[in-house]
Order: structure tokens, then sequence, then C-alpha cells
């Protein structure tokens, strides 16, 4: 707006809500004559604000920044920054991500940015965990923008984003791990223990060894129904082949 008036424009009209954050409203800037010719057109009392709205705009003008002013606003550098913690021990990539205003309001200017690039399978329980998280997929992948995120939901979200073990359709459908999963909890002195789940196929060896290979300790889960079975035998016998000394 303040580009478009210094260039000379006679009249610029914006959105309240959009650029703002405040209520719904069209907000006309111009010069004196432009804007009190269109004041007295007949149409201006039909078109005009109420006196709800007006107050409205005035508590968003002189209160604090609103969250919109605040994701216009958000630092690129600091945006990366929370991607690659976020990212940290998991196979998810951090990508440059351009955000957009939205609407009319400003339809060629961008945001620089960057976000978190998941799998597409996780855009569900995404959006309908706490906080919840919407992302755009693009590729078959889930992009998501720490833009419109608070900074202190990151804790719930970096664990929200790897809680699940099996995400993948076909993981669910055969009832078996296939990628790795990831999952963290924090212990009573405060310290963070990060989960790795592996499959335990021989088809996926490769996802195994990439998954168990850093690990300090192995947790070995034998089924009550089942009992040991060779393949337990296996998993054990592979654990001490890497190394692995500490277990449960």
């Amino acid at each position: 707006m303040r580009t478009a008036l210094q260039s000379g424009a006679a009249v610029v009209t914006c959105s309240g809500d959009k650029l703002l954050g405040g209520p719904q409203a069209g907000l006309i800037l111009g010069t004196a004559i432009a804007v009190d010719s269109m004041r007295q057109h007949p149409l201006a009392r039909a078109f005009r604000m109420d006196k709800l709205t007006i107050a409205a705009l005035e508590a968003t003008l002189r209160g604090p920044a609103t969250p919109a002013h605040r994701y216009l606003h958000a630092d690129p550098g600091r945006l990366r920054v929370r991607c690659r913690n976020l990212a940290e021990g998991t196979p998810f990539e951090v990508v440059p991500s351009d955000g957009a205003v939205g609407g009319g309001s400003a339809p060629q200017v961008r945001l620089p940015g960057w976000a978190l690039a998941l799998p597409a399978d996780l855009a569900r329980s995404l959006r309908l965990g706490r906080p919840p998280v919407v992302g755009r997929v693009e590729r078959n992948r889930l992009l998501l923008d720490l833009r419109c995120v608070p900074e202190d939901a990151d804790p719930a979200l970096r664990k929200a984003i790897a809680m699940e073990p099996d995400r993948l359709e076909q993981e669910r459908r055969r009832g078996m791990t296939i990628d790795l999963g990831y999952a963290w909890t924090s212990l009573p002195s405060g310290r963070t223990v990060a989960f790795v789940d592996v499959p335990g196929h021989r088809r996926f060896i490769g996802n195994m060894l990439a998954g168990v290979g850093p690990v300090p300790a192995v947790m070995m889960v034998v089924a009550a129904d089942q009992g040991w079975r060779e393949q337990s035998t296996e998993h054990l016998a592979a654990a001490d082949a890497l190394g692995i000394r500490h277990g449960l």
C-alpha cells in the first residue's frame, strides 16, 4: 500500500482482515480529493462499515501485534533454525518454502521461508493432533511451514511428527513396519529419550540397519500370546553383531 501511494496512486484498496488480522473489512486509502468523492457517492451509505467493525479495527491497530502481523513478518532465518531442530535425528528434510499473503491483498508478494518435508501420509494425523497443524502436499510430500505455528508448540510438534510408527498406508495394510519410525519421551530427570522403530523383516534389512546402527541400547518386546520365536533369536543376534551391549 505504502509503495503504491508513494508511487503516485490516487486510491489504494486493501483487506482489513488479511493484512491487519482484524475484522472483515475493506479499506480505502488515497488522496483527500479521491476519498471525499467516494464518501459523497450515493452507494457509500450502503457499503460503509458499522460501529462494531470500526471499534474492532481500532482495537486491532492500537493493540499488540496480531498473529497475522507476526506471520507476515516472520524471520526466515529463525524459521530455518526451528525446522532444523525438528528434523534433528529424523530422516526428514528442511527445504526452502515461500509463503503467500493470500487473496487479492498482495498477489505478487512472496514471503521467503523454510519448511519441513514429511511423508504425505502424516497429513491427517497432524491435522487432528494437538496442536493441529495443516501443511500442503507437493510432489507426494507434506511441506510443514512453521510460519503460522507458535514457537512454543515446537516440542509437541516434534513428538507429533514421529509418534506413529507405521505411518505409511502399505504398512497399516500389511501390518508390518517398512520405514523407520521415531518417538520421544522425557524422563523425570529432564533428559529426552528417543525411540527408533525399525523393520524386522529381511526384505527391509537396509532400513533396519540404518535405524539400529547408531543406537546405544535395544528394547526387545515379546508378544505374550506367541512367546519367544525363532525370529526373536535372529533379532537378538543382529543386535549382538552390531555391538549393542545394553538392552531391556
